[in-house]
C-alpha cells in the first residue's frame, strides 16, 4: 500500500539499477572530455565495474522546471578517469558547462551536507538523476536550450548589519516562502499549456529567483494574469476543477487508482472479520482481568490516535513500519516518520510496564 500511494500521490517511480542512478557529480580535471560527454563508471551488486559507453543518458537534477533542465548526453569511455566511480564526470571544456545548464547548478558543493569518506580528488555534494533506459532515452528526440539563470541584482544593505536586520530578513524569508504553491501551479500550467508555453516558462523563471532569494535578497513578484482554472487529475487538488490528463502520469495515476481501489476494499475487509482467538493462549480465570484489559486498551488506543494526528499518519501500519508518504523537505528538516516511531516505542513501554505492575494471581 506504501509504494501504491507513492506511485498515486507523488508519481515516485523506481527504476532498476541497471536503468539509472542518483550520481554525484563532478568536474574532468584531466581535460579530457569534450562537451556533449560524461563519463560514468559503476559497480554492480557483486562488485563488478561497468562503464558506460557509446550511448546516450538523460541527465537532471530535482528541482527541474525548465524543459531544457533535461540533457541529453553522450556516455563515453575515458582512460584518464577510471579512477572515479559511482559519478557522473562533466567536462571541464566547452561553451557553458553542463551543470549550470541543468535548473543553474553549479559543483561546488554547497546546497547539501554530505558526509563520507573521498579521494583526493574535488568532488560535488549534488546529486544528478542519470538514466540510460533506452526507451526513456529514445523517447527524448528533441534538446531543448537551456534555460539562462542569472540571478537577480543582490540587494545591498546600508548601516550595521544587527541581529534585528537579521531577525526582519528571516522573517521575511519565511513569511513569503511560496515554492511549494508556484512548484505546483507550475505543474497544472505544464499539464494545461504544455511545458514550452510561454506561462509555463514565466512561472519556471519567476521559481528560479525564488529559489535564489536567500542569497540575493530580491522576492520575485508573482504574475496575477497567469490563472489555473482546472488541475490535471493526478494533482489530487480538491478546491479546482479536474480534468483527465492524457500525459504518461496521468495515465499511470488512473491505473495506480483502480489497483488502489482494490487493495483498499480487500484490507477494509480484513480489517472488519473478526479476530479468532487460539483457545490454547487462554489461561484459567482470564475473565476477571476482561475489564481491566478493555481500559488499557482504550488508553492505547487513545494515545495512538493521538500520534497518528500529530504526525499526519493513515493508520498504525505506517506508525510501526515508517513507510508513509512525506515530502523530501519534511525528510530533510524533521522526519516525522522517525519522531512518531520514538513517541510509539515509548508508548510500547509504558504499556509493558502497565501490565508488569499487576501480576497474575
Amino acid at each position: 500500500m506504501y509504494r501504491l500511494r507513492r506511485l498515486k500521490e507523488r508519481s515516485h517511480v523506481q527504476i532498476p539499477l541497471s536503468d539509472g542512478r542518483m550520481l554525484l557529480g563532478t568536474v574532468d580535471e584531466t581535460n579530457s572530455l569534450r562537451y556533449g560527454q560524461v563519463f560514468i563508471q559503476l559497480r554492480d551488486l557483486d562488485g563488478e565495474r561497468q562503464i558506460l559507453q557509446n550511448r546516450k543518458v538523460l541527465v537532471t537534477k530535482n528541482p527541474a522546471h525548465f524543459p531544457g533542465d533535461i540533457r541529453i548526453l553522450n556516455a563515453v569511455d575515458c582512460p584518464a578517469l577510471h579512477h572515479l566511480f559511482e559519478c557522473v564526470v562533466f567536462p571541464a571544456e566547452g561553451q557553458r558547462p553542463h551543470p549550470n545548464e541543468i535548473s543553474g547548478s553549479d559543483l561546488d558543493g554547497d546546497e547539501v551536507s554530505y558526509s563520507s569518506r573521498f579521494h583526493s580528488f574535488y568532488i560535488s555534494l549534488i546529486k544528478y538523476w542519470v538514466c540510460w533506459n533506452e526507451d526513456l532515452v529514445d523517447s527524448a528526440t528533441k534538446q531543448h536550450d537551456p534555460a539562462n539563470f542569472d540571478s537577480a541584482e543582490k540587494t545591498k544593505h546600508r548601516g550595521e548589519i544587527t541581529m534585528e536586520v537579521i531577525a526582519d530578513f528571516l522573517f521575511k524569508y519565511l513569511s513569503s516562502d511560496s515554492l511549494g504553491v508556484l512548484s505546483n501551479r507550475h505543474l497544472a500550467c505544464c499539464a494545461v499549456y504544455k511545458p514550452n508555453h510561454k506561462h509555463s516558462l514565466c512561472l519556471a523563471e519567476i521559481i528560479s529567483q525564488a529559489v535564489d532569494f536567500p542569497k540575493t535578497g530580491v522576492l520575485p513578484k508573482i504574475p496575477k494574469h497567469i490563472k489555473i482554472k482546472q488541475y490535471p487529475d493526478f494533482m489530487e487538488n480538491k478546491h479546482k476543477e479536474s480534468f483527465e490528463s492524457d500525459s504518461s502520469i496521468g495515465t499511470m495515476y488512473r491505473q495506480v487508482k483502480e489497483v488502489w481501489k482494490l487493495h483498499s476494499t480487500s484490507q477494509d475487509k480484513l480489517e472488519d472479520e473478526p479476530v479468532h482467538i487460539d483457545p490454547n493462549l487462554l489461561i484459567s480465570g482470564y475473565e476477571q482481568y476482561i475489564s481491566e484489559a478493555e481500559e488499557d486498551y482504550r488508553y492505547y488506543s487513545s494515545r495512538i490516535n493521538t500520534i497518528l494526528s500529530i504526525y499526519n499518519l493513515q493508520n498504525e501500519y505506517e506508525l510501526i513500519t515508517g513507510c508513509h508518504s512525506c515530502t523530501e523537505e519534511e525528510k530533510k528538516n524533521n522526519d516525522p516518520a522517525e519522531t512518531a516511531l520514538l513517541e510509539f516505542r515509548h508508548l510500547c513501554k509504558e504499556m509493558r510496564d502497565r501490565f508488569a505492575e499487576d501480576s497474575l494471581k
